[in-house]
């Protein structure tokens, strides 16, 4: 009869621990369909980033709600500066930014600390999603390129031996930002970053742009089965899209056509996703990238 009880008690806290975790999931799911439905409004990015510090309270020890929030708060920021996605600003000894980004920062650690709590595959993939919003604070924020190449360098660090498709995000992203630079700056690139080094030890062919798009696409293809891959999938078709707009300028009319055909694509699928994205609405509708 104990053995029984025993028995009985171990699958009622499973199945209480299973209900507790979908409930967790439905929450942070919920939150990120309102981030990417209302994208352009700032009143939403901070709702948004509001509610995932109540969420923080509720599941501390979820990584992936540290690196979400770093991603609503780096986007808010920018709109509140009056910034296009691709620009940049100093704020670092701004006053009026001066909390924020220690909180930034801190939000990081926090999340480092409890990513190191999880399996070998999923610790690296958390890791290397802060750690990515950390380059992208240095380099937006602080326009303290040097920082951010380093950071940028211990994500591909960190994922070399990642066996995860959605690494290729993060790859794919670093590298076409490298790529997509001038002749001039790809020359000092070669000579000075550390990114660059990493990334030369997966592939020699460093500055071929269409070989990070391939990666970007392995990401984009690579799908999600959890919310906390979701936010990698959607960034990777946000900025996938991006990479083909910049890709295809100068092809001929019809290597473009073909081009346009896969963001068109990506587009449809993203704006069945968020409906109410006006952004997503303009691309499908126009074959174009707006950026506000």
């Amino acid at each position: 009869m104990l053995a029984k009880r025993v028995i009985w008690f171990t699958v009622l806290t499973f199945l209480h621990a299973e209900a507790m975790h979908a409930q967790e999931s439905y929450e942070i799911d919920s939150l990120v369909s309102e981030f990417y439905n209302n994208f352009v409004s700032k009143e939403s990015n901070k709702e948004v980033k509001e509610n995932i510090e109540r969420l923080l309270e509720r599941y501390p020890e979820n990584p992936y709600l540290y690196n979400f929030w770093a991603s609503v708060e780096w986007i808010l920021m920018g709109r509140e500066l009056g910034l296009k996605l691709n620009e940049t600003k100093n704020i670092s000894k701004d006053s009026a930014y001066t909390k924020r980004i220690a909180i930034y920062e801190r939000m990081i650690e926090k999340g480092l600390l409890e990513s190191a709590k999880l399996s070998d595959e999923e610790k690296s993939l958390s890791k290397a999603a802060l750690l990515f919003e950390k380059s992208k604070l240095q380099y937006r924020f602080f326009e303290d390129i040097k920082s951010a190449d380093k950071t940028s360098a211990a994500v591909i660090q960190i994922l070399e031996n990642t066996s995860s498709c959605h690494k290729y995000f993060f790859l794919g992203s670093i590298r076409f930002s490298l790529s997509n630079q001038s002749k001039a700056k790809q020359l000092a690139i070669y000579f000075l970053s550390d990114s660059y080094e990493e990334l030369y030890k997966l592939d020699s062919d460093v500055f071929n742009k269409e070989k990070s798009i391939e990666w970007l696409k392995r990401a984009y293809e690579c799908g999600y089965s959890a919310v906390k891959h979701k936010n990698i999938w959607i960034e990777t078709a946000f900025i996938l899209i991006n990479a083909y707009a910049n890709y295809r300028r100068g092809l001929s009319l019809d290597n473009e056509l073909v081009i346009i055909k896969k963001e068109m694509a990506i587009s449809h699928a993203l704006a069945l996703m968020f409906p109410q994205n006006e952004d997503l609405l303009y691309l499908h509708k126009y074959n174009g990238v707006r950026q506000k």
